[in-house]
């Protein structure tokens, strides 16, 4: 069992939804269906360590019944946070120093083709795209929390955004000129703090591990597939920003390839 519900009504859900989501609306853009390179994109994405290794874990800790005894032992020991509602304060605070990690790294990052609102503008995107969607997978799977107040349990949502926020970092470190040495501490501790504001949800006794994880590797995804499909090498979409009286535009224009 996968909370109220049988572990096969899940498992098909945060895939099928992100793709579902990004192609609503926007499944032809000029002569080149978009599907192709979604799915392009999203293989290469899930072959991401970001990605497959919690949604991996996510699948062991379901599969080994293992969510109610990791959940009691963290609210009962509270190893790293000594109390549910600190640890709740804290994946707030983690939450948003990751955005704000984003952002600053998004303005410090090399220019994608001297275009420095391009970065800015996807990652921002993504992460709006990363809110939607694990919302909605919220509102299709109505997992029970651990406190049995709401159903609203799977997948995290601070799990996704710490993860998507970390993800963006990541990428943006890279194109960032900083020693190697720099580069792998820097990346690591991003990782650390994502990690530290999920397992705080379970220790806060708003999730269980396995939503946490499931989060992690949903923000990681969506981020990925936006990078991959807008700021790739050779990216099959274009995406600009137009201001415009009273407010400002964006416009997607999708590249056929010869």
């Amino acid at each position: 069992m996968f909370g109220n519900h049988p572990i096969t009504r899940n498992r098909a859900v945060p895939l099928t939804t992100v793709l579902a989501l990004l192609m609503s609306g926007c499944t032809n853009l000029g002569q080149t269906p978009l599907l192709p390179r979604l799915q392009s994109a999203a293989v290469v994405t899930v072959k991401q360590k970001s990605v497959w290794v919690p949604l991996l874990s996510a699948a062991v800790v379901v599969l080994a019944d293992a969510d109610d005894g990791i959940s009691d032992w963290a609210v009962d020991h509270t190893p790293l946070f000594g109390s549910p509602p600190a640890a709740d304060d804290a994946s707030d605070v983690l939450v948003e120093s990751l955005m704000v990690s984003a952002l600053v790294s998004s303005l410090l990052a090399e220019p994608d083709q001297g275009n420095r609102f391009k970065p800015i503008l996807v990652n921002g995107l993504s992460l709006v795209a990363n809110q939607k969607v694990t919302k909605g997978i919220k509102q299709l799977a109505k997992r029970k929390r651990p406190t049995r107040l709401s159903d609203q349990s799977f997948p995290s949502l601070h799990s996704s955004r710490a993860f998507a926020a970390a993800e963006i970092t990541s990428r943006n470190l890279a194109l960032i000129p900083l020693r190697e040495r720099t580069r792998l501490f820097l990346d690591a501790g991003i990782y650390t703090l994502a990690s530290t504001a999920a397992w705080a949800r379970v220790e806060g006794r708003a999730h269980y591990p396995s939503d946490v994880l499931a989060g992690a590797a949903l923000g990681g995804f969506i981020v990925g597939v936006f990078n991959e499909v807008f700021l790739s090498r050779n990216p099959s979409a274009m995406v600009s920003f137009h201001p415009i009286p009273h407010g400002a535009a964006v416009s997607l224009h999708w590249q056929p390839q010869p």
